[in-house]
C-alpha cells in the first residue's frame, strides 16, 4: 500500500510537472497570437494603411507648399515720361501740314512788323488778342519776336488753320498745339515756358 501511495504521489507530481511544462508553451502560443487580434493591432492597421497611401513615414509632413509670389505692379511713369510718350505718339503718326507766315502788308502793331502784340515802355512786348469776353495776353518779353511767337500760339488755338501767323507753325508745333487745351497753353505761356520748346507744355 505504501508503494502504491508513493507511486500515486509520484505520478501526481509528474502530472503536475507536465502541466507546468505545458503552460509556458501555451502561453507562448497565446502571446504570439495576441498581436494579430489585439486592440492595439486593430488601431495600428488603419494607420499603416494610411502610411502606405500617403507614402510618408510618421512625422514626415512632406515639402511645404510655397504660394506663388504676387506679381510686382508695374511702376507708373512720371509726368515727364508721360508727356514724352504722348508727344512721340503724336509725332509717329501723320503730322499736320506746316502753316506759313502771313505778315501784315501795311505794317504791324506797336511799331513792329508783327501782329497781335503791344509794347510797354521802351523795350517790353507782349501778345494781346482782343475777344468779346476780354483780352488774351501773355507776360511781357524783352523782344517783339517772343511776344509774336506767343501771339501765334494763341491765334492758332482760337482760329485753327484760318489764323494769320507772324512766323507760321511747323508740323511738330501744330501736333503739340492740337493736343494742348487753351487752359494748358495759357498756363505754359503765363508761366514763362520756353516758347522754342513748346513740347515742354505737355509735361506740366
Amino acid at each position: 500500500m505504501k508503494k502504491k501511495g508513493a507511486a500515486a504521489k509520484s505520478g501526481a507530481k509528474a502530472g503536475a510537472g507536465a502541466e507546468v511544462a505545458k503552460a509556458p508553451a501555451h502561453a507562448e502560443v497565446v502571446e504570439a497570437a495576441a498581436p494579430a487580434g489585439s486592440p492595439r493591432d486593430r488601431t495600428a492597421a488603419p494607420g499603416a494603411k494610411r502610411r502606405r497611401v500617403s507614402g510618408r513615414a510618421d512625422g514626415d509632413e512632406g515639402p511645404a507648399a510655397h504660394p506663388a509670389p504676387d506679381a510686382a505692379p508695374a511702376p507708373a511713369p512720371d509726368a515727364l515720361e508721360a508727356a514724352e510718350a504722348a508727344e512721340a505718339a503724336a509725332l509717329d503718326g501723320d503730322l499736320p501740314a506746316a502753316l506759313p507766315a502771313q505778315l501784315p502788308k501795311g505794317g504791324g502793331s506797336a511799331g513792329t512788323k508783327f501782329r497781335l502784340i503791344v509794347k510797354k515802355g521802351k523795350g517790353s512786348y507782349r501778345a494781346q488778342i482782343t475777344l468779346k469776353t476780354g483780352n488774351l495776353m501773355s507776360p511781357y518779353y524783352k523782344s517783339a519776336e517772343e511776344a509774336a511767337a506767343a501771339a501765334d500760339f494763341y491765334n492758332y488755338k482760337l482760329r485753327g488753320t484760318a489764323a494769320e501767323l507772324n512766323f507760321g507753325l511747323t508740323p511738330e508745333q501744330r501736333a503739340v498745339l492740337d493736343r494742348l487745351s487753351m487752359e494748358s497753353l495759357t498756363a505754359f505761356i503765363k508761366g514763362r515756358g520756353d516758347l522754342k520748346d513748346l513740347s515742354a507744355a505737355l509735361s506740366q
